[in-house]
């Protein structure tokens, strides 16, 4: 996304980068306290997460 590498992420967030491959690939559910702190991490705010769309994305990159 933004040039930040798994582990990198995993380190600010203080768990493994076993735990957070399993959350990109969706194998464990994200507490909102922790998602918090990725998108922190990712710079994306509350109001761009929540407004986040999946089908505009694809158009975008089709």
């Amino acid at each position: 996304m933004q040039g930040i590498s798994q582990e990198a992420i995993a380190v600010k967030l203080k768990i493994s980068q076993r735990a957070m491959s399993k959350i990109e690939n969706g194998k464990i559910a994200v507490k909102p306290d922790r998602l918090k702190l990725i998108l922190i991490v990712l710079g994306i705010s509350h109001e761009t997460f929540m407004n986040f769309e999946v089908n505009t994305v694809l158009k975008l990159q089709g």
